[in-house]
């Protein structure tokens, strides 16, 4: 179960970053440094929660896997 929150999370955090990639793109949002940087800690939130979702799921299947 906690596998397919934390995968949410980066779900989540992909959309986010998703729409304020394109906002910064498209021109309709000041385009300065902390623009940048928010955009830039979003996507690393996003690879990470994505990341450690998997690295659960895998170790949930081999438990899994395990049990009698």
């Amino acid at each position: 179960m906690s596998a397919q929150v934390t995968l949410g999370f980066g779900a989540f955090f992909a959309v986010l970053a998703v729409i304020r990639l394109s906002d910064l793109l498209s021109g309709s949002s000041d385009s300065n440094l902390w623009s940048w940087l928010v955009v830039a800690v979003t996507v690393i939130t996003a690879a990470l929660a994505f990341w450690s979702g998997y690295e659960s799921w895998k170790k949930e299947k081999q438990e899994k896997r395990q049990a009698p």
